[in-house]
């Protein structure tokens, strides 16, 4: 999900940068570091977006650990069940 990010104010070290209602967060607060003296506030804008949206994104979700363990399972079942009809065939039961 792409958010557009838009800097309320933007400082020399500092970008501050509104969030929407949906967020827990009021505001974000991006410090810029001290050796990088020769960058624009176009470039900052720009860095600050792509961390604040790489943060943001959704994790994946994990399966419950019993639909995990499932093809185990199915496949010990399937095992059983080959040696339940390889002792039949043998035994003649």
């Amino acid at each position: 999900m792409r958010q557009e990010v838009q800097a309320k104010g933007v400082s020399r070290r500092v970008v501050i940068v509104p969030t929407d209602d949906e967020s827990i967060f009021e505001q974000v607060i991006c410090i810029v570091r001290e050796d990088a003296d020769a960058v624009s506030a176009d470039m900052v804008l720009r860095q600050a977006e792509a961390e604040l949206l790489s943060e943001v994104e959704e994790p994946e979700e994990t399966p419950p650990p019993l639909l995990r363990a499932l093809p185990v399972v199915l496949a010990l079942l399937l095992l059983a069940l080959l040696g339940v009809m390889v002792w039949c065939f043998f035994f003649g039961v």
